[in-house]
């Protein structure tokens, strides 16, 4: 029972995470719209960080709860990636964040913190996902 309502919660999670990822992948597309100059009159880089900065604020409590949930044995090396992941993509969401200064974006550290952000989407992405779906058939 126990690995039963493990596995759940972390599917929970799984579908609050893509919500984040949505989130902040149109928090990323608006900033990419304001560099080309293809953005909307009322979008600017000083209200995009305020609403980066909102839903991050919202993101550190769920990595948070997310790394404090109860872990079956079988599943803590795979558990201990999630939160890696969840971890390094909460980083490369700062790193962004950080990257608008005022009215400026700095392409470089945009750019590191996207590659940062696919990389912490690789580490979390679905095979953890799939290990634990496998290892719930077993």
């Amino acid at each position: 029972m126990y690995t039963n309502a493990y596995i759940s919660t972390v599917s929970s999670h799984l579908d609050r995470l893509l919500v984040f990822k949505q989130v902040f992948a149109e928090h990323i597309n608006t900033c990419q719209r304001i560099v080309c100059g293809k953005c909307l009159a009322t979008e600017s880089t000083t209200s995009l960080y305020s609403h980066l900065l909102r839903n991050l604020a919202r993101f550190v409590p769920f990595t948070k709860e997310v790394e404090e949930m109860a872990v079956p044995e079988e599943f803590a090396d795979v558990h201990a990636g999630i939160v890696d992941g969840l971890q390094k993509y909460e980083d490369a969401m700062t790193h962004i964040l950080l990257a608008m200064k005022g009215t400026q974006l700095d392409q470089r550290e945009f750019k590191i913190g996207l590659s940062e952000q696919q990389r912490a989407l690789d580490n979390i992405d679905f095979e953890y996902f799939d290990i634990i779906r496998y290892r719930a058939e077993a």
